[in-house]
């Protein structure tokens, strides 16, 4: 199995990529660039992609309509973070995945849309 999500950012969401990453305190966060890092447990990881690509607008409508999202006043911004973990075959890491999902959730101003079942977290 793989994991794959997408957290939308809002327009007027305060804080940038490094205080996301900030965020996970506990777990080991390594960035790479200013634009991709990854948290490592054990010797699995998940990647983090920042992307302001001129798309991601238009993309983001797209999943907000296909979710069934209804609007709460979230107004779309201009980037997104994908994030994709290793190929996990007995699901070691499923747990770790859900447990990210869920930090990222909770914070104000993003949405975390999981790929595999096509839903909000």
């Amino acid at each position: 199995m793989s994991y794959n999500a997408v957290v939308l950012v809002s327009q007027d969401f305060p804080k940038s990529f490094d205080d996301i990453l900030d965020s996970f305190q506990d777990l080991k966060v390594v960035k790479c660039s200013d634009m991709n890092a990854f948290i490592q447990i054990n010797d699995f990881n998940f990647n983090f992609n920042f992307n302001n690509d001129d798309s991601v607008v238009l993309e983001t409508l797209e999943i907000l309509k296909k979710g069934g999202y209804v609007n709460d006043g979230f107004v779309p911004g201009r980037s997104r973070i994908e994030i994709s973990g290793d190929d996990d075959p007995n699901m070691d890491y499923f747990n770790d995945f859900l447990m990210i999902l869920s930090s990222l959730s909770k914070q104000s101003g993003l949405l975390v849309y999981e790929l595999a079942a096509q839903e909000f977290v």
